[in-house]
Formats: C-alpha cells, structure tokens, sequence
C-alpha cells in the first residue's frame, strides 16, 4: 500500500501543534504558581456562610425522651417541659399560657409529636445552648468557672428566662470584679469604657450591688470626664439627671480626700506634733524632731501640695495609699511610728467614704 505524503505531512503538523499546546498549559499553569518579585501573592477565597432556610435540630440537646421543643433563631432543641418548668419561671407561665390557648404561649407548630414554642428575639441560639450547658450539666462549671464573657451571657439569659439558679450562678462569678460590700482595693481600677456600659446593664437587671462598683470606675477616671466634656452624646445611657448624681458624688469624695490629707500624722489642735518617739522605733535623722515647733504643719502641708497630693488622691481617694507610695521621702521628716499612724487613719477613713458612696450616688 503506497503511503500519502501529503497525509503523514498532516498528522506530524498537528502532533507538533498539540504539543505547543501542551507545552504553553504547563507554563501557564507554572507562572500562575510563581511568586514574582513585587506581586502579591494570591489568596483564597474564603468561602460565603450561606444563611440557613430552615431550623436545624441540635446535635446535643435534642432528647429522645423529650416531651417539648423549644426554637431559637433556626435551632431546635427538644427538651423535657417538667425540669424547665422547674427552675425558670419564664417556662412554667409559657406552657400554663399554652394549656389555656393564650397568645402568650407563642406556640408554634408539632415536631415529633411535641409542641414547638419559639423564645423571643432576644434570646440567641448560642446563648440558649449556653444556657442549656449550665442548667443540664451544672458540673461543667463548677470544675471551672464560666469566662467572664460567658458569665454576661448566662446572667442576660437566665434574666429573661427567670432562672434564679442560673442567675445566681453569674453573678458569683462577676463579683469577683464587681463586688461592692467591700472597699476595692489597690491595683483593681478599671477603664471607663468597660465600666461605663455596665452601668445600663447592672441597672436594668437590678443588681444594685454591682452598681456602685461600676458607677466608682467611672465616677475615678479623669479620661471618663475629659471624653464625656468633648461628646455628652458618649454616655447615651446615663441621663442628665445620672450625671448629675456622678458629678456631685465626685466633688464630694474629692473634697473630703483634701480635707483629709491636709492634716499631718499625730497633730495636736495647735498644730504641733503629738509623736512620742517611742524608743523601739528607728528614727532617721532629724524625723520627727524638729516638728514639735509650729512648722510641723506647714511643712506637711508643703509636701501635700508641691508633690500633687491634693490631686492625685482625689482622683482615688478609697484607693490611693499616699504613705506607701511616698513612704521613702516621708520617712526622712517623719517617723515610721506617725506614719503607720496617719495610714491607718486614711484605711478607717476609705472604708466611711465607701459607705457614704451608696448615699451620693443614691443606691
């Protein structure tokens, strides 16, 4: 059989083209891969959340042995109606309104031979599951306490589903930062903007002794005043009337800190020191000696004044222990004895203004 030139010619051009095909993929492919100098590197695109169309069951807290489901936002918990009676009075008025047909029951439709009620907006699905963890399994946190965001979770929660057990178990584990049956102590200040916000929300769950801690965080910020004098509009939740009590209860507490530190350590009404100079005590020299004379008042209040004193107490008053900050510089006029002498004065007097505090600011 005689071959065709022509034919041979053909099928050697179009291997030789696919093979320039080929060829130019891979470079293509091989460029896109290389990082030029210069060029930014590509990036992946994250993939899009598509929203969900319809409710899901949860994978935990979906019993078998339930008799009721409860839907939050698209989150289908099947749950037992007797224990949620029990211990939220949100629950035990929501099926007492379904038995009687209220429109309070906010009942929905039947899922698997139980009845659907659907909890208000203001309930997240993630914050009822929270929720659930603390109600259905209370060992999970009493091994290890809830993180302080998941303690305003809980204590927002079981606000609105009247769970008094739940709450409680919260507000334990805030009162270790705001706690106010005692007098805060050195080192524990907290910014205005974490304070601040917790004021609306201590008020509106009415948790007056959360309140007073929160109002001083505030109340001893100077950077609170000085945003507050640059936009009112950034305490949206305190009313003119709110800031007035603040600002009066400040101006108190400062003015009784400056009538309090302008009076040297064991001073006599005619202003001459009382110090015995007790033989167990070390003096250094000239402490305390030369302060018998009528220039034992002025020279304190010269330390007061020339060193700031008069303001940086104020700013502070139940926390701020000038003794031990100054003490190095005081001890070269005064001995340790009048010393000890006036901090424990200024200890007596923090925990008074403390207490006067729930007056000012009308608790």
């Amino acid at each position: 059989m005689s071959s065709d030139p022509n034919s041979s010619y053909k099928s050697c051009t179009i291997t030789m083209a696919a093979a320039v095909v080929v060829q130019a993929n891979l470079k293509t492919r091989d460029s896109a891969n290389l990082k030029e100098p210069g060029t930014k590197p590509r990036t992946r695109k994250l993939p899009v959340e598509i929203p969900k169309l319809f409710p899901e069951r949860d994978a935990e807290f979906w019993y078998t042995d339930g008799n009721v489901v409860i839907q939050a936002e698209m989150l289908f918990f099947k749950l037992h109606r007797s224990r949620l009676s029990k211990h939220c009075t949100y629950f035990k008025k929501l099926f007492a309104a379904s038995e009687t047909g209220s429109t309070l029951s906010n009942k929905g439709d039947m899922l698997n031979e139980c009845p659907v009620h659907r909890l208000p907006a203001t309930v997240s699905a993630k914050a009822f599951k929270l929720f659930l963890t603390a109600l259905e399994t209370p060992l999970a946190f009493v091994k290890e306490q809830p993180s302080e965001a998941d303690a305003y979770t809980l204590l927002k929660t079981s606000y609105a589903l009247l769970c008094s057990a739940i709450f409680n178990l919260a507000k334990y584990r805030l009162a270790q930062i705001w706690d106010s049956t005692a007098v805060p102590s050195e080192g524990t200040g907290l910014s205005y903007k974490y304070a601040v916000p917790k004021i609306a929300l201590f008020r509106d769950l009415g948790i007056p002794e959360f309140l007073k801690r929160a109002y001083y965080e505030a109340l001893t910020d100077r950077e609170f005043w000085r945003a507050l004098s640059k936009d009112r509009g950034y305490v949206p939740t305190l009313s003119d009337m709110g800031l007035h009590v603040l600002y009066e209860a400040r101006y108190a507490l400062q003015r009784r800190w400056r009538d309090f530190v302008v009076v040297p350590p064991r001073t006599c009404k005619d202003g001459i020191s009382t110090c015995a100079r007790p033989s167990k005590v070390v003096h250094y020299p000239a402490a305390c000696t030369r302060h018998t004379s009528s220039v034992h008042r002025p020279y304190w209040l010269g330390f007061v004044v020339q060193n700031g004193q008069l303001e940086a107490g104020a700013g502070d008053p139940v926390r701020y222990n000038m003794v031990k900050t100054w003490r190095p510089v005081l001890e070269l006029e005064w001995c340790g004895s009048c010393l000890d002498e006036w901090e424990k004065a200024w200890l007596e007097k923090r925990k008074e203004w403390w207490l006067l505090l729930d007056k000012l600011l009308k608790l």
